[in-house]
């Protein structure tokens, strides 16, 4: 009796087992962010997680931080790589010294299409190997770029037809623009976006150097009257990163998953970027709100001034490379061919 009654149990838990899923060997990482979960860059990168999600099928699940909940943006770097975050978004820009040679993303040269700009920027970043080493010296693998486009400027004081028209103004910058404005008498004021608004309205600033889709979001056009067009440098140091250890402990084909995704993000975020920047344009030549706002370009004359004045600080970036173990020519020739080749393919 035991023996049939033994027999029967052994059956139905071999039966059982037949319908029992093998459980999925699952990694947990926390993304930090230190902006809102709002706007083009938010967008794209809420696609990027799910979509990690998915095509791993749950072996790869992500909780989000946002708003520096658990890292600000001057802490990412070493966050990230000490994997407090497994996964995170970092500036470049507040990191100068640690990356020489990214920053060759961030010199004022003619880069004027936000979707060749990334993608040449994303095609170094994967394949110069003292980039890679680069990344590698921090802990980090880098998988993808955020766009915001090329400098522009909005001021309240006009008409600005001419660079020097920004003599004796007080200007808001990003990256060099404060240095080479300077050269034709603007005072370069070190201010974030977040704050251009309130320095426009009581004039502690003329001008703010902005990206069109930024002007709207911070409703710069409420205090401002002219928005002039240079279209020329812009901050391609701006990324999606990964702790190089978490990375590696992956197996090969969700390592896979993750580059591929990191491609088709940078590729998207740039299109919605330059699509954004573009309406962005529309919507103040027609107004909003009640309030309208000039736009003017740059002038050819104009332009080849800007370029002469940049090239001290290409110059300076390049003697920099090389004090750091870089070739900065071969860096800025490699950066320059890619970007040409890329504008060829997006001449929209």
């Amino acid at each position: 009796m035991y023996q049939k009654l033994n027999g029967i149990l052994v059956a139905a838990a071999v039966s059982a087992a037949a319908f029992v899923t093998p459980a999925i060997a699952q990694t947990a990482m926390l993304y930090a962010d230190h902006g809102p979960n709002r706007g083009t860059r938010a967008a794209s990168t809420q696609w990027f997680l799910s979509e990690v999600e998915a095509r791993t099928e749950g072996r790869i699940v992500v909780d989000q931080q946002w708003a520096g909940a658990l890292l600000g943006a001057k802490a990412m770097l070493e966050g990230i790589g000490s994997d407090v975050a497994s996964l995170g978004t970092l500036m470049g820009s507040l990191y100068p010294g640690e990356f020489t040679g990214w920053r060759v993303g961030d010199l004022p040269i003619v880069n004027p299409n936000e979707i060749a700009g990334a993608m040449a920027m994303h095609e170094m970043m994967v394949n110069n190997e003292s980039l890679i080493a680069e990344f590698d010296r921090q802990n980090l693998k880098y998988l993808g770029s955020y766009s915001v486009g090329p400098a522009q400027m909005i001021c309240n004081s006009g008409p600005i037809t001419t660079l020097e028209d920004f003599d004796g103004l007080k200007v808001r910058y990003a990256g060099e623009y404060g240095n080479i404005l300077s050269q034709f008498g603007a005072i370069p004021v070190s201010l974030s976006v977040s704050k251009a608004y309130q320095a426009l309205d009581t004039g502690l600033i003329d001008c703010s150097q902005a990206y069109g889709y930024l002007i709207l979001a911070y409703k710069l056009y409420e205090v401002t009257n002219q928005y002039v067009i240079f279209d020329e440098g812009t901050l391609q140091t701006n990324a999606m990163v990964m702790n190089k250890d978490a990375f590696e402990a992956l197996d090969a084909a969700d390592q896979k998953i993750l580059i591929d995704v990191g491609t088709e993000m940078t590729k998207n975020n740039a299109m919605d970027t330059r699509k954004a920047n573009k309406a962005a344009i529309t919507k103040l030549q027609e107004g909003v709100d009640g309030h309208s706002v000039n736009v003017s370009y740059l002038s050819d004359e104009a332009k080849v001034k800007l370029h002469a004045a940049s090239k001290a600080s290409v110059d300076a970036w390049i003697e920099e490379a090389n004090a750091n173990g870089y070739d900065g020519q071969a860096l800025l020739d490699e950066f320059q061919m890619r970007l040409a080749k890329n504008l060829e393919i997006y001449k929209d």
